[in-house]
């Protein structure tokens, strides 16, 4: 491998791993054009067994991180393989929720799991296909922070 091709591989590494926190991003912030610009037009998604067809359809679904008071999301093990124009990548994760629970605030987390194929378009590095998956989930209750 020439250092040239180094480069080019360490820099598609970047440029996908910053699509991947984009998207966490965006959910975070509601930003859902952000959420969006990490998608094909034609991303075919599976979010629990749910399969969604379309970056319109897999923005809508992320839309219910607004029921949430707060998201935030963590990525952890990242791992890529790019081949050319195309790439996989698998991103554990974990997210954390502030809801409400009977009457009172919680903190729900999640691990999560995330199997993307990327393509690049127009040099751009976009998902096409993504599978995610949730490996555990806890509920806990808030506790008081400093001061009460």
């Amino acid at each position: 491998m020439t250092d040239s091709s180094r480069v080019r591989a360490l820099a598609d590494r970047a440029a996908i791993q910053d699509v991947v926190a984009r998207y966490f991003t965006g959910l975070d912030r509601q930003d859902f054009d952000r959420v969006a610009s990490c998608f094909t037009s034609d991303v075919v998604a599976e979010y629990r067994g749910r399969v969604l067809e379309g970056v319109d359809a897999l923005v809508d679904i992320t839309r219910g991180v607004r029921r949430y008071a707060v998201t935030t999301h963590f990525m952890g093990n990242y791992l890529v393989e790019v081949r050319g124009d195309t790439a996989t990548a698998e991103t554990y994760a974990t997210d954390h929720l502030r809801i409400m629970q009977s009457g009172e605030e919680a903190d729900m987390s999640h691990g999560l799991r995330y199997y993307d194929e990327l393509v690049r378009k127009d040099g751009q590095w976009l998902i096409s296909r993504r599978a995610m998956t949730s490996e555990w989930s806890r509920v806990d209750p808030v506790a008081p922070g400093p001061g009460g």
